[in-house]
């Protein structure tokens, strides 16, 4: 489900990109569906990552999805500057887009490649 999410949204975001470089001749109804696209594939991020520290240690799963939020939210910070940085340059949404795009299939590659939702070997612990 994790690998639908990103590279259905990665797919929806570089076609976002490409309808943002025609600027103001954009039909802005293929951009509004294109953007709800995007975000009804998020919706099956829930099924993949959400759960999967429950998953790979039950008993840290509040520990590990701490961490995977807190690295996460670290884009809220470096992220807005990027961005207002891509635009004062550009002036166009569209590089926004690409390399939103290009992040989301990158890690679609990557959680497909690595993820797995076996049990972490540190969880199991001798009962006492």
């Amino acid at each position: 489900m994790e690998g639908l999410s990103l590279a259905g949204s990665s797919l929806c975001l570089f076609f976002l990109a490409i309808a943002c470089q025609s600027g103001p001749l954009a039909d802005f109804n293929i951009c509004l569906g294109l953007v709800v696209a995007a975000l009804f594939f998020q919706g099956f991020e829930i099924s993949g990552v959400t759960i999967n520290p429950i998953d790979l240690a039950p008993s840290y799963s509040g520990l590990l999805y701490g961490l995977m939020s807190g690295l996460s939210a670290l884009i809220g910070v470096f992220g807005v500057s990027l961005v207002g940085h891509l635009l004062h340059s550009y002036n166009n949404w569209s590089y926004v887009f690409l390399m939103i795009s290009a992040v989301s299939f990158s890690g679609c590659i990557i959680y497909s490649l690595f993820a797995s939702g076996k049990r972490l070997p540190h969880n199991m612990h001798e009962e006492t």
